[in-house]
């Protein structure tokens, strides 16, 4: 206060009437819903119409979390920060919901087997007012089923010329594409049908194989057993006899 008076007494006052002002000190409330603004006027106790005022901005506490989103497979680990604004107490506390996985330190785990995919909400709340929370959703993600692969008939037995129609079924892959191979290279097979050699000369085994397009490790097999074909042959072919004559055959 300055001028002509020995009286430099102020009265305080606030508008709007929220938080208090005490010989020049002013408090904000404890909890603060809203952004807002409050004038704190100053008026001389010598001369009220005389003042001067002040503006104070209420900020409300805030959370924010990043990132907001992760996606996690079975032990794996994301690190979330919080950010807490209109306080100086930047604590916060986590939770989890469900309960499934861990949080410590902003440091979200994943549990160690994921059997089915899932979603989890990792909460920060503001220390300072745990009504002001800030969430990220975390993906968990079941490891991708083994790709298996099977043949059927898993054995089959051919004379010259014949065939056999194999199948192969693939699990776990939307590919279900096979290619196919023969060893030893004796025969051949086409779409899964392996085709013996018309000519048979020795009993032999070949391998049929089924390999997974998807995953060229997962083969299946199949077994054939080529069998000579059995022929006989007379000789001599005709004959002519008279009254009490023999022909010797040999087969």
């Amino acid at each position: 206060v300055s001028g002509s008076t020995s009286n430099t007494s102020v009265n305080w006052s606030l508008s709007p009437s929220v938080g208090t002002i005490a010989s020049g000190v002013y408090t904000a409330p404890a909890t603060i819903a809203s952004a807002q603004t409050v004038t704190v006027t100053a008026a001389s106790a010598a001369d009220p119409t005389k003042t001067v005022s002040a503006k104070v901005t209420l900020a409300p506490v805030a959370v924010t979390v990043s990132p907001t989103a992760a996606s996690l497979t079975g032990g794996q680990s994301t690190t979330l920060k919080a950010t807490v604004s209109g306080s100086s107490n930047a604590s916060v506390n986590w939770a989890l919901s469900p309960s499934v996985g861990t949080i410590a330190g902003g440091v979200y785990t994943a549990p160690a087997t994921i059997a089915s995919a899932q979603t989890v909400t990792v909460t920060a709340a503001s220390a300072a007012d745990p009504t002001k929370t800030a969430s990220a959703t975390i993906s968990l993600v079941p490891p991708a089923p083994a790709v298996a692969i099977s043949v059927t008939p898993s054995s089959a037995s051919l004379t010259g010329g014949q065939s056999v129609t194999f199948t192969a079924t693939v699990t776990g892959s939307s590919n279900t594409a096979v290619n196919w191979s023969v060893s030893p290279a004796v025969g051949t097979v086409t779409n899964g049908v392996y085709t013996a050699p018309s000519l048979i000369s020795l009993q032999q085994t070949v391998m049929v194989a089924a390999v997974s397009a998807a995953d060229p490790t997962k083969i299946a097999t199949a077994l054939v057993t080529l069998v000579p074909s059995v022929s006989v042959s007379v000789a001599p072919t005709s004959v002519t006899l008279t009254p009490s004559q023999s022909q010797q055959f040999s087969a």
